[in-house]
């Protein structure tokens, strides 16, 4: 049936006729449609639920197959649902790693346009630690205050 309006009546028989009387009408249809689909790529997963992966980076397969049925009321495989995680784990690591080679050159930036600045970048174990920055003027005029009040 292809209606534009779907009403469900439930009905019984009237004593020992064969004559049927309305018992229940519903007149709005609640339940959603879910959909199996195989086709929803992993990467397009991946890219649109990266965020909640960066917050949760151990959510269980189980739990992402909910969200995405929350969201978007389509069942995927584990094996979709694997492989978006891995992506989207793969995306934020290089994400980080392109990060961090520009934090590289910025310092390099930094010291080249205003020498007498100080960048000191602490890491350990080859993972990024902090970064401590003082530009030069203002360090200039840091030392302006403490000697220039100290003298008067």
């Amino acid at each position: 049936m292809n209606d534009k309006w779907r009403v469900r009546v439930k009905c019984s028989h009237v004593g020992k006729s064969n004559d049927l009387a309305m018992k229940t009408i519903v007149e709005e249809h609640s339940c959603g449609n879910s959909i199996k689909i195989d086709m929803v790529k992993f990467k397009f997963l991946a890219r649109k639920y990266i965020n909640k992966i960066r917050r949760q980076p151990k959510i269980s397969l189980k739990n992402f197959i909910g969200d995405i049925y929350d969201d978007l009321n389509i069942e995927i495989s584990v094996t979709t649902t694997w492989r978006a995680i891995k992506a989207a784990g793969y995306m934020l690591y290089e994400n980080e790693n392109q990060q961090f080679a520009r934090l590289w050159s910025y310092a390099k930036e930094l010291l080249d346009t205003m020498s007498g600045s100080t960048v000191i970048t602490k890491l350990h174990e080859q993972k990024f630690m902090k970064i401590y920055v003082c530009p030069e003027p203002l360090k200039r005029g840091f030392f302006f205050q403490v000697v220039g009040s100290s003298s008067v």
